[in-house]
């Protein structure tokens, strides 16, 4: 992930698993940034893929697996993006301490640039801790994605 943003930093620093390559857990409520780059799969492959590989990025690992449900990708036209969106569930099965949330959610938004290649955005946040996230603010912060200019 790349251009990425947290929401609420300073927090409780426990993380499910520290091999994991995201970043919750480690003091933030929820993350924010730029995936792809392939050209590879459809918009709808990627749309889901992102998510549910960032949810089991960020909240899991090799030796802790979250459980996660993605949604089926819809389309997404909104602020200049034709592409498709995708949510994925995600529970977390190692809790080290009450600083590790017990849901997450991730959602992504796929579109394709000119020259073929994928772009994602993706955010991801913890769910049933305080402070959290609701539905209404991810909604808000995802129709503030433009399309990017490469």
């Amino acid at each position: 992930m790349t251009a990425a943003a947290n929401y609420r930093e300073g927090g409780s620093s426990s993380h499910p698993n520290p091999d994991t390559i995201g970043q919750a857990g480690k003091g933030q409520l929820a993350t924010v940034g730029t995936t792809g780059g392939g050209k590879e799969g459809s918009l709808q492959e990627n749309a889901r893929n992102w998510a549910g590989n960032w949810g089991f990025a960020a909240y899991g690992g090799k030796d802790h697996k979250p459980r996660i449900e993605v949604s089926q990708a819809k389309p997404w036209k909104h602020g200049g993006i034709e592409g498709y969106t995708a949510t994925a569930q995600v529970t977390v099965t190692n809790r080290p301490s009450a600083c590790v949330p017990p849901k997450a959610v991730v959602h992504s938004i796929a579109q394709k640039l000119p020259d073929g290649t994928m772009h994602g955005w993706v955010i991801y946040a913890d769910q049933g801790v305080p402070d959290a996230l609701g539905a209404d603010d991810i909604k808000k912060i995802m129709n503030t994605v433009r399309p990017t200019g490469g």
